[in-house]
């Protein structure tokens, strides 16, 4: 005689909306972790290239202070300079209240200056940066440029030029007065040249940068693909063009 076939127990329908729940349950927790994972992999790894980035220019720049001073020089400016004097001599006609020139002594100096610009390491430098897709972008904020005093000169290229009025017979004195003057005027003229220095300055600061974040490899197409250095007052470094040696990268914002 034939067995009649084994059935299957039945299911109860809630340990099917038990075991429904719980395979919903998974799917939603695996699917939150992976968007945490996501956004932890994508914030973090910039969180740790700000830190060490500032780590390494503070680090280099205590080296610098420890063996070089203060001031890191970052631009130099050569202009011809010309400074002019001239002194008018009045003699009162006697018995009138009238005065009436005897002569006025010009003298002028031309002579190549050599101006020359700094920052002080012992001022904050402050480093951000800037993530666009796969393109980052270190922002220095740098003290302001000082000018160094006293400024250089080259004597040997110097022009001097002195005319005596009809009875003035001071040209050795008007000389001598237009040279002492030359420090005095070229280190007031100093600061009103910064702009002519900028760029130079900030180019230069900005491969002292680079040349630390090469030496500990935080500078390339995996990490810092440009530099911008601000001086205070300039606060948009879109303003600022890319710099020269700036790396290329796949994504680069539109400026």
């Amino acid at each position: 005689m034939e067995k009649p076939p084994a059935t299957s127990p039945l299911v109860p329908r809630w340990a099917i909306g038990i075991a429904v729940l719980l395979l919903a349950g998974t799917v939603a927790f695996l699917a939150v972790s992976h968007g945490c994972s996501s956004l932890v992999q994508k914030t973090l790894p910039e969180v740790k290239i700000s830190r060490a980035v500032n780590r390494t220019i503070q680090q280099s720049i205590a080296d610098i202070r420890a063996t070089r001073g203060d001031v890191l020089l970052l631009a130099e400016l050569e202009t011809l300079e010309t400074i002019r004097e001239s002194d008018t001599k009045l003699l009162r006609v006697p018995y009138t209240d009238f005065d009436i020139s005897v002569g006025t002594t010009e003298s002028e100096v031309r002579i190549p200056a050599h101006y020359r610009y700094f920052v002080r390491l012992d001022s904050p430098i402050r480093a951000e940066i800037e993530q666009h897709g796969k393109w980052r972008r270190c922002v220095i904020h740098a003290p302001a440029l000082e000018a160094q005093t006293p400024v250089g000169i080259d004597s040997n290229r110097m022009e001097i030029r002195v005319d005596a009025g009809w009875l003035r017979f001071n040209k050795d004195e008007a000389r001598e007065k237009v040279l002492k003057s030359i420090s005095s005027v070229l280190e007031m003229r100093a600061p009103e040249k910064i702009p002519l220095a900028q760029d130079k300055a900030r180019a230069a600061f900005a491969s002292f940068v680079r040349n630390w974040l090469l030496r500990d490899q935080l500078y390339g197409d995996d990490f810092i693909n440009d530099i911008i250095v601000l001086f205070p007052g300039e606060t948009d470094p879109a303003q600022i063009p890319p710099s020269a040696n700036a790396k290329p990268a796949e994504e680069i914002p539109a400026r």
